[in-house]
This record gives C-alpha cells, sequence and structure tokens, in this order.
C-alpha cells in the first residue's frame, strides 16, 4: 500500500512539473515572439528613414 500512495504521489509532481514546463514554455515563446517581432519592426523602420534621408 505505500509503494502505491509512493507511486500516486511521484506522479502527481511529475504531473504538476510538466504543467509548470507547458505554461513556462509558453509564456517565454510568446515573449521571445513579441521582442523579436519589434525588433525587427524598429530595423524596417530605421532602414526606410535612411532610404528616406538618401533620397532627399
Amino acid at each position: 500500500m505505500a509503494f502505491l500512495k509512493n507511486a500516486i504521489n511521484i506522479f502527481g509532481r511529475t504531473k504538476t512539473i510538466g504543467v509548470i514546463s507547458i505554461i513556462s514554455i509558453i509564456v517565454i515563446s510568446y515573449g521571445l515572439f513579441f521582442y523579436l517581432q519589434n525588433a525587427t519592426e524598429s530595423n524596417i523602420r530605421n532602414s526606410l528613414f535612411e532610404q528616406q534621408k538618401q533620397r532627399s
């Protein structure tokens, strides 16, 4: 009976760690996506600004 209790307890911990890991991956992915999107947008904006300065 003690073995069964330990097995259930370990499975519960593993499940909790899995859920936390998945949530962490999702949050980090969204953060990285928005950071890279902002950096790319800024680079494009600066490039277009430089092109306009060269044409004038």
